[in-house]
């Protein structure tokens, strides 16, 4: 009976080198849509203040955002009378505009109902893909072990373990709890076979604060980080002496809802970090 184990190991390097290219892809466009979406949100806002007529505003909240100090813009634009202050705020309006539709096309490119799933497509290919190649590497690893020659059955399954959301704009764990709860995981684990797991950070649609976002850049950025602490807590063998540490893959999925109209109940949900634990049994047919 032929088995995974003798795939080539070129294969396996092939499987793992696409995976981690598709999941980076992902990873890059998900931090693309959320600096294009805070464009539009600024773009918004000068909008509202073109169309009302508000044009003291536009002329501040434009060069705010271009990074001008607050008090070098204030004392320019009192030096500007009424005509003057409208004449220059219509050609910049003008003037942005073409930014403003290169902004709706790049959004409208990433996040219509096609686009969409193809990315969640490549989410899942390249997670699947991961995981194959470690699956392939640890059947060869155990083929190996054994001078007889003999053809092994392999029965693979996903193990998820349910961990506590982290709180709103927190990477880090400041209550304690969700090291019980690694230690719970690693525990469960120990009999599957593998200590590998997947672990997939998530995070809300709400806008980061300021302080949030020059730390982690983007809520993907910040689910980045939450996969990574929960990664290294299932490795630390401080975490839990009594349980063998599981080495797992840190990912970060995207949030394409939005959080108008949501229960607090379901944003924290939305937190909740996901971790599969690979299982593996392997029978030996002589």
């Amino acid at each position: 009976m032929a088995s995974f184990s003798s795939v080539p190991l070129i294969v396996t390097a092939g499987l793992e080198t696409v995976g981690v290219f598709l999941l980076a892809l992902e990873v890059w466009i998900g931090h693309r849509v959320e600096e294009i979406g805070e464009e539009l949100s600024q773009v918004r806002r000068l909008q509202f203040f073109f169309t009302a007529q508000d044009y003291r505003s536009f002329w501040i909240e434009w060069r705010l955002q271009k990074g001008r100090p607050t008090s070098e813009v204030t004392s320019m634009v009192n030096l500007l009378g009424p005509t003057e202050l409208e004449n220059a705020v219509r050609s910049e309006w003008t003037t942005g505009s073409a930014n403003v539709d290169r902004g709706l096309r790049r959004w409208e490119k990433y996040t219509t109902p096609a686009a969409r799933l193809t990315r969640k497509i490549s989410l899942a290919t390249g997670t699947l893909l991961i995981l194959t190649a470690t699956w392939l590497s640890f059947l060869r690893e155990a083929s190996n072990d054994h001078a007889a020659p003999r053809s092994v059955s392999q029965q693979i399954s996903l193990a998820p373990y349910r961990v506590s959301p982290f709180p709103s704009g927190v990477a880090s764990d400041p209550s304690g709890a969700l090291a019980d709860e690694i230690c719970r995981v690693r525990k469960a684990q120990d009999p599957s076979g593998t200590r590998v797991a997947v672990v997939i950070g998530r995070h809300d649609p709400v806008p980061l604060t300021p302080a949030a976002k020059k730390r982690f850049g983007s809520n993907l950025g910040l689910a980045q980080e939450r996969a990574e602490t929960v990664a290294r807590m299932l490795l630390d063998p401080k975490v839990c002496p009594n349980s063998p540490p599981i080495e797992a893959i840190a990912l970060a999925a995207p949030n394409g809802h939005s959080a108008v109209g949501k229960p607090q109940a379901a944003l924290t949900e939305e937190r909740r970090p996901d971790v599969l634990g690979l299982g593996l049994a392997l029978q030996s047919e002589h």
